[in-house]
């Protein structure tokens, strides 16, 4: 039987120590919407996955940076990938009700990986660069073997605990930062462009309890001459000392949907290549 190696049987040193527990999509739910429409998942589903052991990767500590900067991504078999974009070309096109979801996709349940490292530049840091040899360790015997790059002899690695959908989005995240978006015909390409539009069951999970302004029962009380002439001046407010103390400034626009520094960054980076800049 072949050995099977996990996530934590890889590292930049040849001394291996406990791993460290990482979450692959630090994002909450609000900024994870597209991907739970492109994968027809609801929003109960979408917490439930991100505050599981699914949202979680095990790494030996000298991977951690690299993997937060998106340096370096642990990417599912093609066979898994190209499951997953034929799930957000589908349901891309597809009206809510004929959307398919990724829980009833055996190939998204693979937890079979490869691990790539998409750049090494870090200045101030000469010991991390492209051509560094990686290290795994055999599961069973706990051989050291070195691998130097193009790193053609690395094993097929098994997840312990993360879902291929959640290693699949930070594998497209780290591709769209460094522009590898291929053509027309990769799944990357149907990934970082197919992102379906969000359900209005994900934007009101009680859509059918959203509540109505309330309007009052009372009849307004006619204005008279006399009222109006104890009315203050519009002059005499502005210039009130209290008002004075007070900053007021433009008021946003109520139909802003979210604020900028609210974007996921994948969004960032999704419109960064859609406007042809290099991210």
């Amino acid at each position: 039987m072949a050995a099977i190696y996990t996530e934590d049987c890889i590292s930049l040193s040849p001394h291996f120590t406990e791993p460290t527990p990482m979450t692959i999509e630090r994002s909450g739910v609000e900024y994870m919407l597209e991907f739970a429409s492109s994968t027809g998942i609801g929003r109960a589903r979408l917490a439930e996955l991100l505050d599981s052991p699914s949202n979680t990767i095990h790494i030996q500590p000298n991977l951690i940076f690299a993997f937060k900067s998106r340096k370096i991504s642990f990417v599912p078999i093609p066979s898994t990938v190209a499951s997953m974009a034929d799930l957000y070309n589908h349901n891309y096109t597809s009206a809510d009700e004929e959307r398919r979801c990724m829980d009833d996709i055996t190939e998204l349940k693979s937890p079979l990986f490869r691990f790539n490292i998409a750049k090494f530049n870090y200045p101030g840091l000469p010991h991390l660069s492209r051509s560094m040899p990686v290290y795994t360790k055999h599961p069973f015997t706990g051989h050291v073997t070195k691998h130097v790059a193009p790193y053609s002899d690395l094993p097929i690695f098994k997840t312990k605990t993360a879902h291929a959908s959640l290693l699949v989005l930070a594998a497209l995240s780290s591709r769209i930062a460094f522009n590898l978006i291929g053509s027309s015909c990769d799944p990357w390409r149907t990934l970082a462009f197919k992102q379906r539009p969000v359900s209005r069951d994900l934007l009101h999970p009680n859509s059918s309890r959203i509540s109505q302004p309330v309007v009052s029962s009372r009849k307004r009380k006619a204005i008279t001459g006399s009222d109006q002439a104890t009315c203050v001046p519009s002059a005499v407010v502005s210039s009130s000392p209290l008002l004075k103390k007070r900053c007021i400034g433009p008021r946003v626009p109520s139909t802003c949907a979210v604020e900028a520094k609210r974007f996921h960054p994948m969004q960032t980076r999704l419109a960064a290549v859609r406007s042809g800049h290099q991210y």
